[in-house]
């Protein structure tokens, strides 16, 4: 962080290090929300949940409290539009689906939530593994060369239908000996600024991602990070960073 000039610190009283999904989500300069996080996957590891309003206290950061259950991981958020999986129907089933979207796009700020399928293989079903913006008209989807084509179409359809161009990345997790394995999935990649900093994990796919990167972001800088190690707990790069502007 320090050879790209990103100014960087850590989190204060964390109990684990996603701080992507436990921390508030930023709507404004000034303007945060903090979701419930209570995750249905966590249900047996409750002493693992970081306390995000005494952290936020101790950064001197306020924010607005919601009773729904929405991790940031699964918050794709672009302007005035929101991609969430149906996971977060999963997680508030005491909730109309239609009253739950309208609440989360009026905390949110946006005009439109985009609900795609969950993948299957990922037991947190957070949309940030599968989908990510490039632009307001451009988003990014794994290439799931050996996943139910079902899925795929799915994925693409519901992205399509609110006129968004969808480009394939490589997808490779498929070797991994446990779906707790991220390696292969470069779709969590973290984006500060005009930087954008993509996982690599010493795999072929890695240079194809890396001219992929460069091709479609030409105006950022486009840096790898060698992340083998933090893929075998089940996350990247997005997941254990928290990024704000002021």
């Amino acid at each position: 962080m320090t050879r790209l000039n990103i100014e960087w610190r850590f989190l204060p009283g964390t109990k684990d290090i996603w701080a992507r999904d436990y921390m508030p989500v930023q709507v404004g300069k000034d303007k945060f929300v903090q979701f419930t996080y209570n995750p249905g996957y966590l249900k047996n590891y409750q002493e693992t949940i970081s306390d995000a309003e005494e952290i936020c206290k101790a950064i001197d950061i306020q924010s607005l409290k919601s009773a729904i259950k929405l991790d940031g991981g699964n918050i794709i958020k672009n302007g005035e539009i929101a991609i969430l999986t149906n996971g977060i129907f999963k997680e508030n089933s005491d909730w109309d689906k239609v009253e739950l979207i309208k609440q989360i796009e009026l905390l949110l700020e946006v005009k439109q939530i985009i609900i795609i399928p969950s993948d299957p293989s990922d037991f947190t079903g957070h949309a940030d593994g599968m989908v990510r913006f490039v632009d307001d008209k451009t988003v990014l989807i794994n290439k799931y060369n050996k996943t139910d084509q079902k899925l795929v179409t799915a994925i693409r359809e519901s992205l399509e239908r609110y006129g968004l161009k969808c480009i394939e990345i490589p997808y490779n997790p498929y070797q991994n000996k446990h779906n707790m394995d991220a390696k292969g999935i470069y779709m969590n990649y973290l984006q500060i600024g005009n930087n954008i900093i993509v996982p690599v994990f010493e795999m072929h796919e890695d240079e194809s991602v890396i001219k992929l990167f460069e091709s479609v972001f030409p105006n950022y800088h486009i840096n790898a990070l060698l992340s083998n190690d933090i893929a075998k707990h089940g996350g990247i790069l997005n997941c254990i960073s928290w990024s704000i502007y002021s």
